[in-house]
């Protein structure tokens, strides 16, 4: 294996570590706690959208009111606290009219890109194993046969090893 196909590998093994760990703590946070930002759709104060991270979901919202009684026109962030620990496990995918106004809502389930990022990086750490001890060390490069004490590879001086 070339060293710099190990490097990439090492560096993707860590970065998909650290977006796992970020991920777990924001479904654990979004399960107790939610938020979000909303902002004038298309311009006007009559649709608004919504983003909200809550119940180990993100949502998404649209909503129009066609009576003409709309929402402020400036972007509004909220932050609630939650009176229970609840999350949501399903996805959601509703669409309906009521009376004037028109509401669609997208939720994502959190465990969704969890599973799609943690099971490449399980996998990537399955296969950074150690070397055997007929391989280089640095660069797991084959050294059987090899009379000289660097490795032809990377230059790593060759330590025999039991």
């Amino acid at each position: 294996m070339k060293l710099r196909r190990l490097i990439t590998r090492r560096r993707a093994k860590w970065a998909g570590t650290t977006l796992v760990a970020l991920l777990i703590m924001v479904f654990i946070v979004s399960g107790k706690y939610w938020g979000g930002v909303g902002w004038p759709a298309d311009g006007s104060a009559i649709s608004r959208e919504w983003i909200v991270l809550g119940n180990g979901q993100l949502r998404i919202d649209y909503v129009t009111r066609r009576d003409g009684t709309g929402t402020r026109k400036s972007a509004r962030w909220e932050f609630r606290t939650r009176r229970y620990y609840g999350i949501d496990w399903g996805w959601e995918w509703e669409s309906r009219l009521a009376g004037r106004s028109h509401f669609r809502r997208r939720n994502i389930p959190l465990w969704f890109p969890l599973v799609l990022i943690a099971a490449p990086t399980a996998w990537l750490w399955y296969t950074d194993r150690r070397a055997k001890p007929w391989q280089c060390a640095k660069c797991r490069y084959d050294l059987r046969g090899l009379e000289g004490g660097v490795c032809p590879e990377c230059g790593e001086s060759i330590v025999p090893r039991a």
